[in-house]
């Protein structure tokens, strides 16, 4: 008994060393997902996130009283049509204010 243990006891220090020593002959090293700040395959590709989208939508808003209001109603009119296609509903809920404010400024 006190023999299997001991034999149990390297096999799981070995796998651990193992573990723990990871891939030493790889080309490109480990990275998180979330740290690479060179997204713009993925932009391109799904579009934006919803935080970024909301951040758009905070510079509109914010932006809305120096354009005139031609501007304003166009940007409004994309607002109110993407609006009914978007999913998100975090994204849908900082459109209204956005809304709000270059109907306002307008």
């Amino acid at each position: 008994m006190n023999a299997l243990r001991r034999q149990l006891a390297k096999i799981c220090l070995g796998l651990s060393a193992l573990a723990l020593s990871g891939c030493a002959s790889s080309s490109k090293p480990f990275r998180w997902p979330w740290s690479d700040p060179d997204q713009t395959a993925d932009l391109a590709k799904y579009g934006p996130t919803s935080k970024q989208k909301i951040e758009q939508l905070r510079t509109v808003a914010a932006d809305a009283g120096g354009q005139d209001a031609a501007s304003n109603e166009r940007v409004a009119n994309q607002l109110a049509q993407q609006m009914r296609t978007e999913r998100d509903p975090l994204v849908r809920s900082e459109m209204v204010p956005t809304l709000v404010s270059l109907l306002v400024a307008s």
